[in-house]
């Protein structure tokens, strides 16, 4: 996993819950990369799980609800970075964007990143099946890039979460509605 996932992560748990918290999360999990990522390397993934399973000792939180907000939180941080990829879009028309055109740039600034697939089916102008598959399995953090979008674009997204690589599916099946 990118560096950078994991400086976003550590923004994240520093500004919910304080600079403390992010001490004791490195310390409780002793990091190979001793906590210290550059935003173009690639590190471990279950470094990012170890924080999230501590996380979730620390808070209480479902460790499915952390990636979620995670995912939520990472959507605005991505905005910030690049709003250029949302200019002239809808919600629904920069999700369909993501495969085709948002992960073949990151590949272009990055080709060893490991990104998800994405295949779409598009049922009528106010919904969108999205089919996510990765080894990663980090649906949840789709889940909540699809709630960020909605944020970012003033628009209400509901999600059905109809299909789970985490229940034995192949892939993630994530029916949103465009209110």
């Amino acid at each position: 996993m990118k560096g950078i996932v994991f400086n976003i992560f550590a923004d994240l748990v520093t500004d919910n819950f304080g600079m403390e918290v992010w001490d004791s999360l490195i310390q409780e999990t002793s990091p190979a990369s001793g906590a210290v990522y550059t935003s173009g390397e690639v590190y471990p993934d279950g470094e990012l799980i170890a924080y999230v399973t501590a996380l979730s000792g620390i808070t209480g939180a479902a460790p499915a609800d952390l990636v979620r907000t995670f995912g939520t939180y990472t959507m605005h941080k991505f905005y910030k970075l690049h709003p250029e990829f949302m200019a002239e879009h809808t919600a629904k028309s920069f999700l369909q964007s993501v495969h085709d055109v948002v992960h073949v740039e990151v590949k272009k600034l990055h080709p060893d990143t490991l990104l998800p697939e994405f295949a779409y089916e598009s049922t009528g102008d106010k919904q969108l099946t999205m089919l996510y598959c990765s080894p990663r399995k980090l649906c949840h953090l789709a889940e909540g890039l699809i709630v960020g979008t909605g944020e970012i674009f003033d628009e209400q997204i509901d999600l059905v979460h109809a299909e789970c690589m985490h229940q034995g599916a192949a892939q993630c099946r994530l029916e949103l509605d465009f209110a």
